[in-house]
């Protein structure tokens, strides 16, 4: 995984509402709007799912929230036509 995939994460992992969380959400979605089909692999990977699960589970509801957004638009815009990426 890139090290950025592994450190955003943990960025978000603490329970506490500040702008770094949001703009590292905000950073994923640019990634992910502009990087190709290989960062997208990293992003629908086990183990970047199993940490935004540990997000949104123990994180700050309005950063689980956008993180839970982010996601879906995701999956249900850039990654939908793509069978790997499921």
């Amino acid at each position: 995984m890139c090290r950025f995939l592994s450190v955003c994460p943990s960025v978000c992992d603490k329970n506490r509402l500040d702008n770094n969380s949001f703009l590292c959400i905000q950073l994923l979605d640019a990634c992910v709007s502009n990087c190709g089909h290989s960062f997208h692999l990293e992003i629908s990977s086990r183990d970047f799912v199993t940490e935004c699960k540990s997000v949104i589970s123990k994180g700050h509801p309005k950063v689980a929230l956008k993180l839970k957004e982010s996601l879906k638009k995701w999956a249900e815009g850039d990654f939908k036509s793509d069978p790997a990426l499921k």
